[in-house]
C-alpha cells in the first residue's frame, strides 16, 4: 500500500492542478455545452413523453372500460336470450292461458302447480336470476317462484311496455332498484294478457362487472340522471357523483382527469351500455396510472445530473479505471502469497492492463491446479505409507506408531488397551494346495472379516506374512480375550471359495494388555507373540492371553474352541 500511495497521491495533485488552472473554462464548457442542452433537452423530452404516456394511459383505460361495457351488455343480452328460451315453452303458454280463465278451479290449480314447477326448474339451472313471476296486465301476480316474490306496485306501470320480445327494465321500489327481463306470453289482442318476468340477481351483475377489474381501479354504473346504481357496488350507492363524470356521460369513450369518488385525483371514462339507458364509469388513481411517468421524470433528472457529474470529473474517473484494477491485483497477489492459490482479479479493463490481468489470472489458476495435484499426490503417498498394498489394511509402520503413542498416553492417564497377535494356521500348506494367488485372496478376505468384527475405534494391521495385529482401545485383558474369541469364530465360519471348492481357514490368537503386560512396545509385542506361540502349541484355532508367568488359554477359547 505504501508504493501504491506514492503513485496515487502525485496523480491526485496533478489532477487538482489541472482543475485549478482551467476551472473557469471547464465550468463554462459544462454550462454551455452540457448543462444547458441537457436540461433543455430533458425538459422537452419529459414534456413530450409525458403527453405520450398520458395519452397511452387514457387509451388503455378507455379500451378497458369499453371491453367491460361490451361484456356487461353481452351478459344482459344473454339473459334476454334466456328469457326468450324460457317463454318459448308451449306448456308454459298453455298453462298460463288456463290461469287467465276465471272458471274451473281444478284446472287452474293444476296449471299453477305446473308453472311453479317449471320456474323452480329454471331457478336451479340459471343462477343469474333470483326469481320468476307471471303477471296479468293489471300487475296482479298469477304465480311466482320463490313464493312471496313481489316487485311492488311499480311493476304494473311498466308491463304495458312489454311485447313479444324480451325487454330489460328497471323497477324502483322504496329507494332501491331491481332489474327485470320481461316478455308477453299472450297476444295483446286477446281479452286477458299475461307477462313472464325474470328478476336478475344484483350480485351476479356486480360479479360480472368487477371480475378481473384492474388493481386499484373502480367501476360503477350510473343512469342517465347521474344516480349510481347500488347493484354494482353497494358501498358506492348514494355517493355524490363527481361533477366531471356528468360531462363524460355526454360523450361515450371520452377520458378526463378529475377528483374521483374517493376524493383523490383519478383518470376516468364512461361508456354507454347497449341494453339500458346506463353508462359504465371506470376510474383509476392518477398516482397509479402515471407511476411510469413519475419514474421516467426521476430517471431523466438522474441522467442529467449523472451526465454533468461525468463531465466534471473525467480525469478522476480515468484514474480510477487504472488504479482500482491495480489495487485489486495487489490484494489478490498478497492472498495468493498466503496460500490462497487460484484467486482471480474480477476487474477486466481494456488494453495492456487487461492483458496483464488476464495473464495473471491464468497463472493463478495454473498455480491452483498444480497445488491441488501436489496435494492429491501427497495424500496418495500418505495413504500408501500407512497401508499394506496386498490386504488394504494398515501396515506395520502405522500400527507401531499408533501403539507407541497409546503407550505414552497410558503412562499418563492409566488407561488400558490390548493387542491381539493373529496368525493363519497351516497357511504354507494352504498356499501349496491352492496357489499363492488364492493365498493372497485369503489374506485380503481374512483382513476384511477382522475389520467387520471389531469396533470403529479399533485398528487391524498386517504385521507381516500371514500375521495380523489388532489394536483394541480401552480394552483390558478379559475384554480383549472375548473379542479374540469372536474374531476366531468369525474367521472359522467364513467360507473361502478357491478353485471351485469351499475351503475353510482357522487362526490362532495371542492377547497382551497394556500396561500390565508390557511398558514399552517391544515388550508388549513379544508377550502377545508368546501368547500366540502357546496357542499354536496348544493345537491352533484358539486364543490365549499372556499371564505374566506364562500364557494360558482364554476362558472363552476353552469353552467355545472348535476343532482345528
Amino acid at each position: 500500500m505504501v508504493k501504491s500511495g506514492k503513485a496515487y497521491h502525485p496523480l491526485l495533485e496533478r489532477l487538482l492542478m489541472v482543475f485549478e488552472t482551467i476551472r473557469l473554462r471547464v465550468l463554462t464548457l459544462v454550462i454551455i455545452s452540457v448543462l444547458a442542452p441537457s436540461m433543455l433537452g430533458g425538459l422537452l423530452a419529459v414534456r413530450y413523453l409525458s403527453g405520450v404516456l398520458q395519452q397511452q394511459e387514457f387509451q388503455t383505460l378507455s379500451r378497458t372500460a369499453e371491453r367491460y361495457s361490451i361484456r356487461l351488455s353481452q351478459w344482459f343480452s344473454d339473459r334476454t336470450s334466456d328469457v326468450r328460451a324460457f317463454t318459448s315453452s308451449y306448456l308454459l303458454n298453455e298453462d298460463v292461458r288456463v290461469l287467465l280463465r276465471e272458471d274451473g278451479q281444478q284446472p287452474r290449480a293444476k296449471s299453477k302447480t305446473s308453472v311453479e314447477r317449471y320456474m323452480s326448474y329454471l331457478l336451479e339451472d340459471n343462477h343469474s336470476f333470483e326469481g320468476f313471476a307471471v303477471h296479468t296486465g293489471d300487475g296482479k301476480i298469477l304465480t311466482a317462484q320463490p313464493e312471496g316474490t313481489d316487485l311492488g306496485d311499480g311493476v304494473g306501470e311498466i308491463l304495458p311496455s312489454l311485447g313479444s320480445d324480451p325487454r330489460i327494465l328497471e323497477i324502483s321500489d322504496g329507494g332501491s332498484s331491481r332489474i327485470i327481463i320481461g316478455q308477453s306470453l299472450t297476444d295483446p289482442s286477446e281479452d286477458r294478457v299475461a307477462f313472464f318476468i325474470g328478476i336478475v340477481r344484483s350480485e351476479v351483475i356486480r360479479k360480472t362487472l368487477l371480475e378481473d377489474l384492474p388493481s386499484q381501479s373502480t367501476a360503477y354504473i350510473v343512469d342517465k340522471s347521474g344516480i349510481i346504481k347500488g347493484m354494482t357496488d353497494p358501498r358506492l350507492q348514494n355517493r355524490p357523483l363527481p361533477p366531471r363524470v356528468r360531462s363524460l356521460l355526454r360523450t361515450t369513450g371520452a377520458t378526463e382527469e378529475f377528483r374521483g369518488l374517493s376524493g383523490e385525483k383519478v383518470i376516468g371514462t364512461a361508456y354507454a351500455l347497449d341494453v339500458l339507458p346506463w353508462h359504465l364509469v371506470m376510474e383509476t388513481p392518477s398516482k397509479k396510472a402515471f407511476a411510469t411517468l413519475s419514474s421516467f421524470r426521476g430517471q431523466m433528472m438522474l441522467m442529467t445530473i449523472s451526465l454533468a457529474a461525468i463531465l466534471l470529473i473525467p480525469a478522476i474517473l480515468l484514474a480510477r479505471t487504472i488504479i482500482l484494477p491495480l489495487e485489486e491485483l495487489s490484494r489478490v497477489a498478497k492472498r495468493i502469497r498466503t496460500g490462497e492459490a487460484g484467486l482471480q482479479v474480477s476487474t477486466s479493463p481494456r488494453g495492456e492492463l487487461g492483458e496483464f490481468i488476464f495473464t495473471f489470472n491464468r497463472m493463478s489458476e495454473s498455480l491452483r491446479l498444480s497445488m491441488e495435484e501436489i496435494q492429491a499426490i501427497n495424500n496418495q503417498l500418505r495413504v500408501m505409507s500407512v497401508t499394506d498394498p496386498l490386504t488394504g489394511r494398515y501396515n506395520r509402520r502405522y500400527i507401531t506408531d499408533q501403539v507407541q503413542r497409546e503407550l505414552k498416553l497410558a503412562r499418563r492417564t492409566g488407561q488400558t488397551f490390548s493387542l491381539i497377535m493373529i496368525d493363519l494356521d497351516h497357511f504354507k500348506d494352504y498356499n501349496d494346495r491352492y496357489g499363492h494367488i488364492a493365498g493372497d485372496e485369503t489374506l485380503r478376505k481374512v483382513g476384511d472379516v477382522l475389520v467387520e468384527n471389531i469396533r470403529e475405534t479399533d485398528i487391524v494391521a498386517r504385521w507381516g506374512g500371514e500375521e495380523f495385529l489388532v489394536y483394541l482401545s480401552h480394552a483390558d485383558r478379559e475384554g480383549a480375550a472375548g473379542i479374540a474369541e469372536k474374531l476366531r469364530i468369525a474367521v472359522e465360519q467364513t467360507s473361502f471359495i478357491m478353485k471351485g471348492k469351499d475351503t475353510r481357514v482357522t487362526i490362532s490368537l495371542g492377547v497382551a494388555a497394556a500396561p500390565e503386560d508390557g511398558s514399552n512396545f517391544d515388550e508388549l509385542i513379544e508377550h502377545a507373540d508368546q501368547a500366540l506361540y502357546k496357542a499354536k502349541r496348544a493345537g491352533r484355532n484358539r486364543a490365549k492371553t499372556f499371564s505374566g508367568q506364562g500364557s494360558h488359554l482364554s476362558s472363552l477359547s476353552d469353552a467355545k474352541r472348535s476343532k482345528p
